[in-house]
């Protein structure tokens, strides 16, 4: 026994040294690649990644993808600059076989951070080497390490996010001035990288008011500037209405704190398994999915979780050394806010990762400041069960094997698009979709390359042909036929219109022909008030939905209205705006008035 404890003394003592530190970044490297080694051999681009940030880059210049904030396809309107960046490198410096990979490595970087922050940096949480091993274990195998959020640059911003817990714990006194640039970088691309670095600014503000030396000012203004941005381009994405009204609504209340209680509390100690068995015997899976509950019940959830992290915050917050408390009102301010902002209120696995990563890191300086007390005691036992069930379903939670892989993979859906494959595909038909993953009910998100249409000549062409009127009664069709040059795999048609009855109570269709007039597809259009201006919005994604339409093929856009009233009914377009689909800030700003700002539009279901 004591030849082993010299020898792990020993380790340690290695680990805390130069080469022993660069030992330990690899094989935490390696720890993450093991999860899914099989992203190396076979990339694949996730969700938006793919459908936003890579399909824009490819039609658009390095600068203008770099700063891409979308404002159209439900877009959360702020700036993704890990997804951006991956996704112009992607376009520019690879073939498109390859592009996925460059993604899924640029993801790799991101999910390093907090680990490289650690294991280089100096701080009260991993002031020795025992502390600094207990991080990175924390990091790598915490049970709310969602595959979800598993190398793609989709969910890169919850990495950023744990950066800057990160960097709120380290000592910047004794950093040289190298260090300290590195960090003032560091922290300046993670708030412009997603919304959850900006949430920390309340903890860097009470950090700075404790501390009040000039670097703690420096990142405190170097965190705001990034809020003011941040919001700055959700307001302009809400005012070119791309933010749907809903986003931050549709939950009660009661339905947010069970959420938050699940995500912030369960999942970071015992994992999604044990957490949801233990949800559901306290009642709370239930009112978390949204069910029919009593008001008493409802009422008694919303009562427990104040009080609970009420108590937990006010225990925590009695830590009394000055690195301590930034964490502290950091875990504060992130289940506060994280509840609020999510997409329509539902805390999904990857909302609770931050504020989870919050909670393990608390826990573990609170089990570092005196062993001796039960308290402490107490925070150890719950950071050792967390990392115990980390590792034991760390390699267990694989979401999805490929198409045709014959392996005993782990996951619940059926297997994700091969890339190359579809790369082969569209090769040969540039009109077909890419899949990528996720899969949502077995279909997989799809992405769309286009270049070389030329927007502004259709519009100038359209401009040539309006305003128009089309006026029907007594059931009469009427038709008034727009000249096309044929239409990209995506885009997004804007009607500004005035007319004279509702348009629920008229049948108003927009038709695709091709050059012998011929019918291709046909989408019914709703929103207009009457004798009210309305800009109707026309998504190409519901004229696939109608029969697969062939858009290249289109020559002529048909306004039909039928109208059963008695009386003339008039349909006045003004103008009409083509737009590629995906669009950012940049966008919204040169098409000025034509902004996406509709009275009423279809809404297409986002998973999240």
């Amino acid at each position: 026994m004591p030849r082993l404890t010299g020898l792990l003394r020993t380790l340690l003592e290695y680990l805390g040294g130069y080469h022993g530190r660069w030992l330990l970044f690899g094989l935490a490297t390696l720890v993450i690649l093991s999860r899914e080694p099989h992203l190396l051999r076979e990339p694949r681009f996730w969700a938006e990644e793919g459908s936003i940030h890579f399909a824009y880059a490819f039609q658009h210049s390095p600068l203008r993808s770099l700063l891409l904030v979308p404002t159209t396809d439900s877009p959360a309107g702020y700036l993704h600059l890990p997804a951006n960046l991956a996704a112009v490198v992607a376009v520019h410096a690879v073939d498109l076989e390859q592009a996925p990979l460059v993604t899924t490595l640029a993801a790799l970087l991101a999910q390093l951070l907090p680990t490289l922050v650690v294991v280089f940096g100096s701080s009260l949480l991993w002031s020795s080497p025992v502390r600094r091993l207990l991080c990175v274990l924390l990091l790598l195998f915490a049970p709310i390490a969602h595959s979800e959020v598993w190398l793609n640059t989709t969910n890169s911003q919850v990495f950023c996010g744990i950066t800057g817990l990160l960097l709120l714990a380290e000592d910047l006194e004794n950093a040289s001035q190298r260090r300290l640039w590195v960090y003032r970088l560091l922290l300046l691309f993670c708030a412009l990288s997603g919304i959850y670095t900006i949430l920390l600014t309340p903890a860097y503000f009470v950090r700075e008011r404790l501390l009040r030396t000039r670097e703690t000012r420096l990142h405190f203004a170097i965190l705001g500037l990034g809020l003011i941005l941040q919001s700055g381009f959700v307001a302009w994405t809400k005012f070119a209405g791309g933010i749907e009204p809903e986003r931050f609504g549709g939950m009660r209340i009661a339905q947010r704190m069970a959420g938050a209680l699940i995500s912030f509390l369960l999942y970071p100690v015992l994992g999604q398994g044990s957490g949801d068995t233990v949800a559901r015997q306290l009642g709370l899976a239930s009112v978390a999915r949204g069910e029919h509950v009593a008001m008493g019940h409802a009422m008694l959830i919303v009562g427990i979780s104040i009080l609970l992290f009420g108590a937990l915050g006010f225990g925590l917050l009695r830590m009394r050394r000055p690195a301590e408390r930034p964490l502290v009102v950091a875990f504060l301010a992130l289940v506060v806010a994280v509840p609020v902002l999510a997409y329509r209120g539902s805390i999904a696995e990857r909302y609770g990762f931050v504020p989870g990563s919050a909670l393990l890191l608390v826990l573990l300086l609170s089990a570092f400041a005196d062993p001796l007390r039960w308290r402490h005691r107490a925070a150890l036992g719950l950071v050792t069960v967390s990392l115990a069930i980390g590792v034991a379903t760390f390699w267990r939670e694989i979401p999805v094997a490929f198409e045709g892989d014959s392996s005993d993979r782990a996951g619940t859906q059926p297997g994700g698009p091969v890339w190359r494959s579809e790369v082969a595909a569209w090769r040969r038909d540039p009109q077909r979709p890419l899949r990528i993953w996720p899969l949502t009910s077995g279909v997989p998100w799809e992405l769309y390359l286009q270049s070389g249409y030329d927007f502004a000549a259709q519009q100038r062409q359209l401009a040539r042909v309006l305003p128009v009127d089309v006026v029907s009664r007594h059931g009469e069709v009427v038709e008034k036929t727009l000249p096309l040059l044929g239409l990209p795999p995506e885009f997004k048609l804007v009607l500004e219109v005035l007319a004279s009855q509702p348009c629920e109570r008229l049948m108003f269709e927009v038709v695709l022909r091709d050059a012998t007039g011929s019918h291709l597809a046909a989408q019914r259009v709703n929103g207009c008030l009457q004798d009210r201006a309305a800009r109707l919005l026309v998504d190409s994604r519901y004229f696939r939905r109608d029969s697969g339409a062939q858009f290249a093929r289109t020559r002529a856009l048909a306004l039909r209205l039928s109208s059963p009233l008695t009386q003339p009914t008039r349909i006045h377009l003004s103008r009409a705006f083509l737009s590629p689909r995906v669009e950012g800030v940049l966008d919204s700003a040169w098409a000025g008035a034509f902004a996406e700002t509709t009275t009423r539009r279809p809404r297409v279901p986002r998973q999240d």
